[in-house]
């Protein structure tokens, strides 16, 4: 594609991410009891598995946008970013938002309200934060 080098590091870091990807599955659906699970519901191993499916999709997805991007916009510089992940937010949110009502009152995924303070704190703290180090807040 001509926008980034294949690197050898980049190979392990894949490497290194299916790696983890296939450790995390198998743990999983070996599992025999839910001895460590804590206050999590207990799900079936088809469940498990499916759930791992779909991480799996969702890097591969998240793969095949980024090299769209990168192949389509070159340089980030060319896009206002904080723009760009606005609509990207704006069309999430009009697009999955209805199927919330349809999970929870078909039972499968029920939707409850943060039971703790401390889980409230940290749903509304979190987005101050922003999402790049710190450094890139500070004034040099």
């Amino acid at each position: 594609m001509g926008v980034e080098k294949f690197t050898l590091k980049k190979l392990i870091g894949v490497i290194a991410s299916f790696a983890g990807v296939i450790l995390t599955s198998s743990v999983d659906i070996s599992g025999e009891n839910d001895k460590n699970r804590g206050s999590f519901p207990h799900k079936s191993p088809q469940q498990v598995s499916i759930g791992d499916a779909l991480a799996l999709l969702s890097a591969v997805l998240y793969g095949v946008y980024t090299t769209v991007m990168k192949k389509k916009i070159g340089d980030e510089a060319r896009v206002d970013m904080p723009l760009f992940f606005g609509f990207v937010g704006l069309f999430n949110m009009l697009m999955l938002l209805p199927g919330f009502p349809i999970l929870h009152f078909t039972g499968i995924e029920p939707f409850a309200l943060p039971s703790t303070r401390r889980i409230w704190t940290i749903i509304l703290v979190s987005p101050s934060n922003g999402s790049s180090p710190p450094e890139t807040h500070m004034d040099a």
